[in-house]
């Protein structure tokens, strides 16, 4: 896990010490069963990627890699938590109930109605992000993907979160 886990431990030094963001990182909690094609998918990718002895595409998201990610908050002083199930529903609560901007590696979110800005990480080492501006005005024949939401509701926009590639749980209530 180190060449990930430093990387990740400079981008969050770097958002919090360069770019003043206050912080709180949400870590996974609960493996949800319906995913385990997509986790069987991604430990055949895990067990590539050792066999090319690539250590970053080793990184699974897995119990020992989030408790070193969350000694990596306490020893920054970030304030962290763990979800009960998935991440994605837990920020996108938060960021709703907060009025926050969220930060992501990938655009799963968008399926539990955040709406605002929404900020996609595409490179830890790099400081490269895509801002993703849910209510900006867009050109004709265009539309922004909260109004999409708003028209059709959570269970369509899941639908079709999950038809673009992304994965999603249903919210405990």
């Amino acid at each position: 896990h180190n060449p990930a886990l430093v990387e990740w431990t400079r981008f969050l030094v770097y958002l919090r010490d360069i770019c003043r963001m206050k912080l709180k990182v949400v870590f996974d909690g609960a493996r949800n069963a319906d995913k385990q094609p997509e986790i069987d998918r991604r430990q055949q990718k895990v067990e590539a990627a050792a066999a090319r002895n690539d250590l970053r595409g080793q990184v699974t998201n897995t119990l020992d890699y989030i408790a070193k990610a969350a000694h990596v908050c306490e020893f920054l002083n970030i304030n962290y938590c763990v979800a009960p199930y998935e991440a994605d529903p837990q920020v996108a609560y938060m960021a709703k109930k907060h009025s926050a901007v969220t930060m992501t590696c990938d655009s799963d979110l968008l399926s539990y109605g955040v709406s605002g800005k929404l900020v996609v990480v595409k490179g830890f080492k790099n400081h490269t992000f895509r801002l993703n501006d849910l209510n900006a005005t867009v050109s004709h024949d265009e539309y922004p993907l909260s109004s999409f939401y708003n028209k059709h509701g959570r269970i369509l926009f899941q639908l079709y979160a999950a038809c673009r590639g992304c994965d999603f749980t249903t919210c405990p209530s």
